[in-house]
């Protein structure tokens, strides 16, 4: 049969995240019944059914033409030994324009990083190590003013001129009830596990409760279990308890600041990092008891359901890039960690590992696609401390920090000497009657210098991959259109890309082969 040439697919809203759960995909479509009228709804329609595509990648995201691998470039080098466990980064910032970020250690040490440095440096009158070790640290800013509250420990503020931490009391708070505070329309708000504070509108650190300043508090109405974390929405706050989350709206009455509802068919929280923190906006992403969810005042809607069975699974997949292998692990009865963050108002990062924090879900809001990123961290975060008029480019703000300090940003620059993405697509089998002959691939784009490889992925059973067999490099073939030699028979193909690369075009050519 002659030579047949196929343009792969290059756009796909989604990938399994599981390559396992991807199964067999023909080019040319056959007796297959993706839908049956009557016993399938219109939106569960999947057009996509059985068509190769894209089913394993990481370092990789999705770009308006394809997907393109990406690298990090450091922001900080690593500045603590290992094992330091600098494992959360918030930022803070005050009215006249000073902003920073502060880390935390899992053994209560503290660091600032002011804007427009690059270097962590230890604040002046933090509390004891001891005292705050393994508490979790809020962030809170109102009227110009950064309150920073260790949990059942106290509130502090930090001065830019001094690099020093004050501690400020809350009158009217017993401290060691208090887990965290959030800000909200001119006021403080402090939690305990079972009531809401709110301060008073001309002083923040005012609780003591009053007719005249409007500071109060109480019961949280509709709370099932306790109090986990808070988090400001427009137009109130969301309080997340253990069973159930609750809309803390704001009501413009002075006496009366907030109306508590319980928010329909939201599930419950079991650690404050599966929320992302995204002030203001509309709603925030949470991971609960009701799995992945945005979560405004009014509702809780399921989003993400496959992102949902995957962190709850029990499997963890990961690629060797020096065997060229996919290995699938069993987590057993151990949960997969995960935190989630909203970056830029635009890219949601479900950071997860098996043992610690290696990889990263990727979701472009906008082009509402999925890519991956590997990375050994242990909190992403949005890096805005750039000096004034360096960077406006969003992608750029998405940080990881690891535990010795270091904090690299993602580089999804084009010509990017970092960059270093695994990506995979198949299975092509032309008819699922005959064997497929793969005679060659051309591939677009790769830039000059940067290292690139090409591989086939050969089954004959479409699950169990025989070795890899790298392609020969046709002559004269070389920077952004290069084509690769094969000549392997097997029933169906993947192709493997390692390295540099920006794919928009991808060529197959191929001879059927003998029948099964």
């Amino acid at each position: 049969m002659a030579d047949i040439t196929y343009r792969a697919n290059l756009k796909t809203a989604s990938f399994p995240f599981l390559s396992e759960l991807f199964g067999r995909s023909i080019i040319v479509k056959q007796q297959d019944q993706n839908y049956i009228g009557g016993l399938a709804t219109k939106e569960s329609l999947d057009s996509a059914i059985g068509v190769p595509q894209v089913y394993y990648l990481h370092n990789v995201v999705p770009t308006d033409s394809g997907y393109k691998s990406v690298g990090y470039r450091e922001y900080t080098p690593p500045t603590f030994p290992a094992g330091t466990d600098l494992n959360n980064v918030a930022t803070i910032r005050d009215g006249a324009g000073n902003s920073a970020l502060l880390g935390t250690t899992s053994g209560g040490n503290l660091y600032v990083m002011e804007k427009g440095t690059s270097t962590w440096t230890v604040p002046i009158g933090a509390p004891a190590a001891a005292t705050i070790a393994g508490k979790r640290v809020t962030i809170a800013f109102v009227s110009g003013v950064t309150y920073i509250y260790f949990s059942n420990v106290g509130c502090y503020v930090y001065d830019w001129t001094t690099n020093t931490l004050t501690l400020t009391a809350l009158s009217g708070l017993v401290a060691a009830d208090i887990i965290g505070v959030v800000g909200h329309k001119g006021y403080l708000l402090a939690y305990s596990e079972s009531e809401l504070a709110w301060s008073s509108v001309i002083l923040a650190t005012d609780f003591v409760p009053s007719l005249e300043t409007g500071a109060g508090g109480g019961q949280v109405e509709g709370l099932r279990g306790r109090i986990v974390t808070a988090e400001e929405v427009y137009g109130g706050i969301v309080i997340f308890a253990e069973e159930n989350c609750i809309a803390a709206q704001a009501s413009d009455n002075p006496r009366f600041p907030y109306t508590f509802q319980p928010i329909t068919g939201s599930g419950g929280l079991t650690d404050y990092a599966y929320v992302s923190r995204d002030s203001g906006s509309g709603a925030v992403y949470a991971y609960t008891t009701s799995g992945m969810q945005s979560i405004s005042l009014r509702q809780a809607q399921a989003v993400f359901p496959e992102v949902t069975d995957f962190l709850s699974g029990g499997l963890f997949e990961d690629f060797d890039e020096l065997t060229n292998e996919l290995s699938l692990t069993e987590t057993d009865d151990t949960l997969i960690l995960k935190r989630l963050h909203l970056v830029a108002d635009r890219y949601l990062m479900v950071s997860y590992g098996e043992n610690s924090l290696t990889h990263a879900l990727y979701y472009d809001i906008a082009y509402k696609q999925w890519g991956r990123l590997k990375l050994e961290h242990t909190d992403c975060f949005e890096l805005g401390i750039y000096p004034t008029g360096v960077t406006e480019t969003p992608k750029r703000t998405i940080a990881f920090v690891s535990d010795t300090g270091r904090i690299q940003t993602l580089d999804t620059d084009i010509v990017s000497a970092n960059s270093n993405g695994v990506l995979i697509l198949g299975k092509y089998q032309y008819v699922r009657s005959r064997l497929l002959q793969l005679q060659g691939v051309e591939f677009e784009n790769v830039n000059v210098g940067d290292t690139f490889a090409l591989y086939d992925l050969p089954t004959y059973d479409g699950k169990v991959f025989q070795p890899a067999i790298a392609g020969y490099q046709v002559t004269g073939t070389t920077g952004k259109a290069v084509a690769y030699s094969f000549h392997n028979t097997a029933v169906n193909h993947s192709v493997l890309l390692k390295g540099a690369f920006n794919a928009v075009s991808l060529l197959l050519n191929f001879n059927v082969a003998g029948a099964r």
